[in-house]
């Protein structure tokens, strides 16, 4: 779905966008003497490349002498390939910073960010870490070291961390300035996502001191250290879990469990299988931080015979505040599926709280059906009827929706449910 343009504006524009990046990598000063093609040129095509999404630097040598090339994005001279390498390899990649902050300032003040506006003001910025260069004989001092422990080898890499605006209900997004995950200058060790996150997500923070965020990433970011730096940036945050990865909390997951405090609903979808959403509240992180809670949260497709299809867990940290509606206006059907896959990375073949901790029983699906806080049938102290939910998502939606809260000192996830089926 595209983002909606009520209203066209000139700067917001192909044309305009461009001008605002040729005006940005124009500032970046060029230090070198009298060079035969100029460093705005090499990063013009640059940029070119990537916006006509040309899959190689040889590939976009190929249409170089493309006079359209010259005259779209104000291009003076198109370096070749090798050229291109090697004005641009020493190019430190903070001076591009503010050519992105050009750009967002521009998109805000245009009002073209409002649709992505996820919940009470706030943005989904998903991060994740991607290699883009690994070579066994190209490197720099700057490049990542991995030995093979078997024959020794070494493999040089280069990786960033990306941060990007994302919404459920819309294919575009808007980037944000990534940061390097390369070896920084006057160390020996590795960098790794972890260092690299913790600079990015302090630098967004500075260029962006009162933008509301919800930090979506998988589950290498589940540790102490990162929530509590999340906490002091004033982000909400949504991170993958898993069992294999975080046994002590899928441990305390199960004493909630017994405890009676595991929440389940599910509906039964139009392909005959079934949805199931459990969650709990203020479980331990991890035993070496005990007083650091988080939210639960899974969620598991089922298919027509019962069998787990598709898992995703995450977990969030707790508030004290009244659960909220996320977003405006109805749903569509499969906003709820699209939510799942844009914000978790999906687990296959695992099994939802129900079916790891209890037998699953046999019963039909859908209609009303007696329920206990685990969403199992017959056990004692069951005390709720969760209605019948309808298989449109649409309807679902209303029942069963991800949540947080705006203040920024507690970022949440919780699931609405109507009073009657709580």
């Amino acid at each position: 779905m595209p983002l909606p343009t009520p209203k066209t504006r000139r700067h917001l524009s192909a044309d305009g966008l461009c001008r605002t990046v040729r005006a940005g990598l124009e500032r970046i000063l060029d230090e070198r003497p009298q060079p035969q093609i100029s460093l705005r040129d090499a990063l013009l095509s640059a940029f070119a490349m990537f916006s006509l999404k040309d899959p190689s630097l040889l590939a976009f040598d190929a249409r170089r002498h493309d006079g359209n090339l010259q005259q779209l994005f104000g291009i003076g001279q198109v370096p070749c390939d090798t050229r291109m390498r090697e004005i641009l390899d020493p190019v430190d990649p903070e001076r591009l910073r503010p050519v992105f902050n050009d750009v967002f300032r521009g998109l805000q003040r245009g009002k073209a960010l409002e649709p992505l506006v996820f919940h009470a003001g706030c943005y989904l910025l998903a991060l994740d870490g991607t290699g883009y260069f690994s070579s066994r004989t190209v490197h720099c001092d700057s490049c990542l070291k991995k030995t093979n422990s078997r024959t020794g080898e070494v493999t040089y890499s280069h990786q960033m961390l990306g941060a990007v605006l994302v919404h459920p209900d819309f294919r575009e997004v808007i980037p944000l300035a990534p940061e390097p995950i390369i070896k920084q200058d006057g160390t020996t060790k590795n960098d790794c996502e972890r260092n690299a996150a913790k600079r990015l997500l302090r630098k967004i923070r500075q260029e962006h001191p009162h933008l509301g965020l919800i930090v979506v990433e998988d589950g290498l970011a589940s540790n102490a250290p990162h929530i509590r730096e999340l906490q002091d940036l004033g982000m909400h945050f949504i991170l993958g879990a898993k069992p294999g990865d975080h046994t002590f909390l899928f441990e305390k997951l199960i004493a909630a469990y017994d405890a009676g405090r595991v929440r389940t609903l599910s509906w039964k979808t139009p392909g005959g299988g079934l949805i199931e959403v459990c969650w709990t509240h203020d479980l331990p992180l991890n035993e070496a931080n005990p007083g650091l809670l988080v939210n639960f949260l899974q969620y598991t497709e089922f298919d027509a015979k019962g069998n787990p299809r598709k898992t995703f867990s995450s977990r969030h940290r707790p508030e004290d505040h009244p659960p909220q509606r996320v977003g405006s206006g109805p749903r569509r059907p499969g906003s709820l599926e699209d939510r799942e896959r844009n914000l978790q990375h999906a687990q296959e073949s695992r099994l939802s709280i129900r079916a790891q901790l209890r037998t699953r029983r046999n019963e039909p699906v859908g209609g009303v059906r007696h329920a206990d806080d685990a969403g199992l049938s017959g056990r004692s102290g069951s005390a709720t009827v969760l209605p019948a939910v309808s298989s449109r998502l649409a309807e679902v939606w209303q029942q069963a929706c991800v949540v947080g809260q705006p203040a920024f000192p507690l970022p949440t996830l919780r699931l609405h449910l109507p009073a009657a089926s709580v």
